[in-house]
């Protein structure tokens, strides 16, 4: 549900201007100028309209995007309780909880073993381009925030590790599949907030 969601919302924040591309939702918008119209097949005008006002509201607010989409999960789970809820652990393998049970994948994610060995490189830049590549993918799994942090952390860049490494923090919190990365993260923390 959440990719279904992301996909309408980034359909609808996109542009369009009076020339056509193909698919379903293919915006053109040269120079980031010009009256954007956005068409998307499955999704009518009311629904269109009232998506882009919440996307508005958020971009105008400067809301984080991944508490937006927290927000989002908790309020579909108000609505559907029977909804399954993912969890992630260290090394990405999932849990899903669900009315029908518990289901376990206990593969690694593929990008766990290449964030592994780039922080044992000390390849700070292309850390940090794996990290920011999971985290778009697999934004529920925290992990690539914690290494993104320490990336940035090394390249310099003090405000955005804090907020990476704060972010993986609150996403931890209560998961005990992270092991001992929640107790390190807030040590990294509280030793970016000391210099």
């Amino acid at each position: 549900m959440r990719v279904a969601t992301f996909l309408i919302l980034s359909c609808l924040a996109l542009a369009q201007q009076s020339s056509t591309t193909s698919g379903p939702c293919s915006p053109i918008a040269p120079n980031n100028t010009g009256t954007i119209r956005i068409d998307c097949q499955g999704v009518s005008a009311k629904l269109g309209s009232q998506l882009v006002e919440i996307l508005n509201r958020i971009a105008n607010r400067q809301l984080d995007p991944n508490a937006v989409m927290a927000k989002l999960d908790e309020i579909l789970h108000a609505i559907n309780p029977n909804a399954p809820k993912v969890t992630y652990s260290l090394n990405g393998s999932t849990r899903t909880i669900s009315p029908q049970g518990v289901s376990l994948n206990l593969s690694p994610n593929p990008a766990s073993k290449e964030i592994e060995a780039l922080n044992a490189a000390r390849d700070w830049p292309a850390l940090a381009r794996i990290c920011e590549r999971t985290m778009s993918e697999t934004p529920e799994w925290y992990t690539p925030f914690v290494f993104a942090g320490i990336a940035y952390a090394n390249l310099g860049q003090k405000d955005k590790a804090i907020d990476l490494l704060q972010r993986a923090d609150q996403g931890m919190a209560g998961n005990t599949d992270y092991g001992m990365l929640p107790a390190e993260v807030k040590r990294l923390l509280d030793l970016l907030r000391q210099k």
